[in-house]
């Protein structure tokens, strides 16, 4: 997958290590820009890896990004999500935080260890097709 830009948006446990994976085996992305809802981490944040947001003090910057974004993909929460389909459509994205609007998934754990990244990237790739063929 080619991706120009990339939103995620969780609380940080789940953005870096989900930027981590996403950059290093998943997909060649762009710009990378995280939003850590539960405030700056106190995990190591690689500057590499992109742009890093205070989700509580940041909200202005998120909605400018969220308004600019017209392709690439966004995991969020379904909050995120809901507001960027209504703009544009065409952007893939995953639900990876609370709440949840739009599906249910009746498993235990759905993304975690190798099963779940299996199922992440599958359902991933599907949506990257599809946009692909339109």
């Amino acid at each position: 997958m080619c991706l120009e830009r990339t939103l995620i948006v969780a609380p940080s446990s789940i953005a870096l290590g989900l930027a981590q994976v996403l950059a290093a085996e998943w997909a060649a992305s762009g710009s990378i820009t995280f939003v850590l809802q539960d405030g700056m981490s106190s995990y190591p944040v690689p500057q590499s890896l992109g742009t890093v947001w205070n989700g509580q003090t940041d909200g202005r910057a998120v909605e400018q990004y969220l308004d600019e974004m017209t392709a690439g993909l966004l995991l969020s929460s379904g909050n995120e999500k809901a507001i960027l389909q209504q703009r544009a459509p065409t952007v893939l994205s995953q639900t990876i935080a609370m709440p949840v609007y739009d599906e249910v998934i009746l498993t235990d754990l759905p993304f975690m260890g190798l099963r779940g990244a299996c199922h992440m990237t599958e359902r991933l790739w599907n949506q990257y097709m599809g946009f692909c063929r339109r």
